[in-house]
């Protein structure tokens, strides 16, 4: 199990919306479980760095060019989310941005976290 920090970025799905939760984590303790997240087209790997990067699929990409991505994606599509630091409050940059990105498409897609930049480990909420 793993702490999980206050403003880390989680997924909640409710009747197919996607709700982004900041304040209500904290403390939270997590599950780590085996759970690779699947290829292309099935999974898309977002990856969100320290130094400002955005990556997909092992490809940097601008926050724009995520927007138009997943602006296309079908709704059963999962992206998997990763970010350095995952259990720091202190989201890295575009974070926010790539958020309210995913909160504007509708239909939404299926998001997961992930706790490792190699989409392995996915965290789930006892």
């Amino acid at each position: 199990m793993s702490s999980l920090p206050r403003l880390y970025q989680l997924i909640l799905s409710t009747a197919g919306a996607i709700f982004l939760s900041t304040a209500a984590i904290s403390a939270t303790t997590v599950e780590l479980v085996e759970d690779p997240c699947p290829p292309p087209p099935l999974g898309y790997r977002i990856g969100i760095f320290d130094d400002g990067r955005v990556e997909m699929n092992g490809s940097a990409i601008s926050t724009a060019a995520f927007k138009r991505i997943v602006e296309s994606l079908q709704p059963d599509t999962l992206i998997c989310w990763y970010r350095d630091r995952p259990e720091s409050d202190d989201p890295p940059p575009n974070t926010w941005t790539l958020s309210r990105y995913l909160l504007q498409i509708h239909p939404r897609p299926r998001v997961e976290y992930f706790w490792d930049p190699a989409f392995l480990q996915r965290i789930i909420i006892p």
